[in-house]
């Protein structure tokens, strides 16, 4: 399903780029008909809001590569500019990417089997949460899985990581290997032993131990307050059908639009756009400039094409240039956008026409999770502009 190739994709994210805040949307179904799109309204377009540090004193482009570099292996996305004080929120445009996500699930022991960091970071999650909560509650002899220096281990440990590791094998469609039962006792009893060693050389009372933990115990707590929301402010079937409604609406064409078959070609600074543009005027063949000097990870491999689409689907400058130019024109001048300088040519130009949409049952899964995550952000929104801050 295509929420469970989002959940890698933000997995994958995760992990590559430390993000303080990350959203990834399936949009698919608003592109039918834009370039990328395979058909069925699912897994070729994403929406990627995304905060990291990583992004700190990084040119937008950079940002952008960055982004693209950890989603080498996803599929077509629509880019959001990344920023280092906010979460990106600004789309870009379709740009085509060759292979979906690989699998990122990888259960293992320690030390045997080296931990991969997804479930290095599972594991730590776990354990902090189970310990903040106060849930390793030493239990009977019949509900341990192991004495360990005299002392025991609780299942509890257990049940609560295997419950956890079942959970995101769900979210992403990975099936649990027969054998992860087995690795995850071991990897209980390791940690316990691990931290014993640590207790004893007094780790615990160390300052930055202490502050680990309480940021620690802030994290699962502000994710248990937003899991309570949206718990009990769920997205109604009625809302869902809404929202389809007014994508399809906002589908159908003007009388009179157009949809450009255009290519263009990316870099940073103005002057490399003028050389590439004297460059084309004498010849150059425009697919190989682009895949050689494109700073746009998705078209540049692809010639700069950009496909099919509607103008509106850009961002404004880039938008305003297109519709100036005739069949088989380039542009004169470089396009200057939040992205860096552009290069245009336009291919082609037709009629627009309204896009075959998938059914709302198709997509309601989608519908569903934008529109939930809407709903957190505006939660979240509310909460600060009732905060008094002094």
């Amino acid at each position: 399903m295509s929420t469970a190739l989002a959940d890698r994709m933000a997995e994958h994210l995760r992990q590559q780029l430390q993000p303080t805040e990350l959203e990834v949307l399936d949009e698919s179904w608003q592109h039918a008909g834009h370039a990328g799109a395979n058909g069925t309204g699912f897994g070729t377009h994403f929406r990627v809001r995304i905060s990291s540090p990583l992004f700190e004193g990084q040119p937008r482009v950079a940002r952008h590569r960055l982004v693209y570099d950890a989603l080498q292996n996803s599929s077509t996305m629509t880019a959001c500019t990344p920023s280092p004080s906010k979460p990106a929120d600004e789309p870009g445009r379709p740009c085509p990417a060759p292979n979906r996500l690989h699998a990122l699930f990888i259960p293992a022991l320690s030390r045997a089997f080296p931990l991969s960091d997804i479930m290095k970071k599972q594991l730590l999650a776990a354990t902090a949460a189970a310990m903040l909560a106060g849930t390793l509650a030493l239990p009977a002899m019949a509900q341990n899985i192991a004495i360990v220096n005299g002392k025991p281990v609780p299942k509890a440990r257990l049940d609560a990581l295997a419950e956890q590791i079942k959970a995101q094998a769900a979210r992403t469609g990975q099936p649990v290997p027969p054998e992860v039962d087995k690795q995850l006792r071991e990897e209980v009893i390791a940690r316990e032993i691990f931290m014993q060693e640590a207790q004893r050389r007094g780790l615990e009372a160390s300052p930055d131990f202490r502050a680990k933990m309480e940021l620690a115990r802030q994290s699962v707590l502000i994710n248990e307050l937003f899991a309570d929301y949206q718990a009990k402010n769920k997205v109604t079937d009625e809302e869902a059908k809404a929202e389809y409604d007014r994508v399809v609406g906002s589908q159908a064409p003007a009388a009179g639009a157009k949809e450009y078959k255009a290519r263009h070609i990316l870099v940073e600074k103005e002057d490399e756009a003028k050389a590439i543009i004297a460059q084309l005027k004498k010849g150059g063949k425009f697919e190989d400039i682009a895949k050689k000097q494109s700073k746009d990870p998705g078209s540049g491999a692809q010639g700069g094409d950009l496909g099919w689409a509607n103008p509106s689907g850009y961002v404004p400058e880039f938008a305003d240039a297109l519709k100036k130019l005739n069949k088989g024109q380039l542009s004169d001048a470089p396009v200057k956008s939040q992205f860096g300088y552009h290069i245009i040519r336009v291919d082609d130009v037709r009629d627009a026409k309204a896009p075959e949409l998938p059914s709302f049952e198709q997509v309601k899964p989608q519908i569903v999770q934008q529109l939930q995550q809407q709903k957190l952000v505006k939660f979240q929104e509310d909460l600060r502009a009732k905060a008094k801050v002094e």
